[in-house]
């Protein structure tokens, strides 16, 4: 599966595969120089947004209790298209 496929499967854009791969959480194996996404890495991405959502909604359920904490979003959370603004 190539990065596109990859990105359509987990809708997420291209830019939040790249983060993920330059932090070494997605290591894809290269072809011909190419990336190529096995069922691991979809699996592993899969955990990631579960692991971003499961984190988000700790973050509001603490600042909706009077916790200090700010609920900001992180930079790959602006990225994902399914988070509200």
């Amino acid at each position: 599966m190539n990065d596109q496929e990859f990105c359509n499967c987990l809708k997420v854009d291209t830019i939040v595969l790249s983060q993920w791969i330059d932090e070494g959480w997605i290591l894809p194996a290269y072809v011909d120089g190419m990336p190529e996404f096995r069922d691991a890495d979809i699996a592993r991405g899969h955990l990631i947004l579960d692991l971003m959502d499961f984190r988000r909604q700790c973050c509001r359920n603490r600042h909706n209790h009077g916790s200090d904490r700010s609920g900001s979003r992180t930079a790959v959370d602006a990225t994902r298209p399914d988070v509200g603004h």
